[in-house]
């Protein structure tokens, strides 16, 4: 009897095992127009910035030294909001938690002449962590979900594909009136879109509009920016008018087939589920809009 059971026992494991696994849902917050999560390094719970537009997760280099956390100098480096490359070092090896299960990573190291950031927040988890990730951000209940890709459970409906551009990161094809452009979602960036210059100059219905200026900040400080106000965008096949869109050389950028980003305004008009490791995205209206035109 005691052998049947075992027998049991081993097969009810094997089933559970091959199983989807589905991720805890957790609160996230939105704050400053950024997505601000909780991740669990080194058996301390954290507040982090959740950065899809990001290559490399970071975390400031005097937080980790408060931490008792070991680094170095030497050389990587991250793509600031100008578009320009910005160094770090590297820490020791460290665990950290994301929502997936405890492994353990080496943290870019920053130093911000700027903050970048919301206050108390010193940990920016980017593209390396979230390659092979699957992500679940519902914007109207304020939740998210982040589980490996492998055995992830796809939700029903069709998926957009995306295109992955350099650096790691996806890109999805948007309308914005009478041109196209391979924008990546950004997490981090406040507004709704930021798009590269040359987006606007080959459209001659963009380069008509009238420019404001406006003010962005990233990991490279705070610059200047032309602002224009779209009559239409189409994404994630919703129609939205009046979409406010920085734009800017943006050097480094303008050279990959990455044209720019959508930023949180835009994005948290949808129930929004990423498959970053195959490239997909599920993309569904929330119930309640926060308006029909964007911000």
């Amino acid at each position: 009897m005691r052998w049947i059971l075992t027998q049991i026992g081993l097969c009810l494991a094997a089933l559970v095992a091959a199983l989807p696994a589905y991720a805890t849902l957790r609160p996230f917050q939105v704050l400053d127009g950024q997505v601000v999560i909780t991740v669990t390094l080194n058996g301390r719970d954290l507040p982090a910035l959740l950065d899809t537009g990001a290559t490399r997760s970071l975390i400031d280099a005097a937080f980790a030294k408060e931490m008792g956390i070991r680094s170095q100098r030497a050389g990587g480096g991250t793509i600031g909001a100008s578009g320009k490359m910005i160094r770090f070092g590297y820490t020791q090896g460290v665990m950290l938690d994301i929502g997936a299960g405890a492994k353990r990573r080496r943290l870019g190291t920053y130093e911000a002449a700027e903050p970048f950031a919301p206050d108390g927040v010193h940990i920016l988890i980017g593209m390396d962590i979230l390659d092979n990730m699957a992500v679940a951000l519902d914007f109207q209940a304020m939740t998210i979900g982040i589980e490996r890709a492998v055995g992830f459970a796809q939700p029903a409906g069709e998926p957009f594909k995306l295109t992955r551009a350099h650096w790691m990161r996806p890109t999805l094809n948007v309308a914005l009136g009478d041109t196209e452009a391979e924008l990546v979602f950004d997490t981090a960036a406040s507004g709704a879109l930021h798009l590269n210059t040359d987006v606007v100059t080959r459209s001659p219905e963009l380069s008509a509009l009238p420019t404001t200026r406006r003010r962005i900040t990233g990991i490279d400080g705070e610059h200047e920016r032309d602002a224009i106000v779209i009559p239409s965008v189409d994404l994630g096949g919703q129609t939205f008018t009046n979409v406010r869109a920085s734009v800017a050389d943006m050097p480094l950028i303008g050279k990959t087939d990455m044209q720019g980003i959508i930023g949180v305004d835009l994005m948290k008009r949808f129930h929004l589920v990423i498959d970053f490791a195959h490239d997909l995205v599920w993309m569904t209206p929330r119930v309640s809009q926060p308006g029909s035109s964007a911000p």
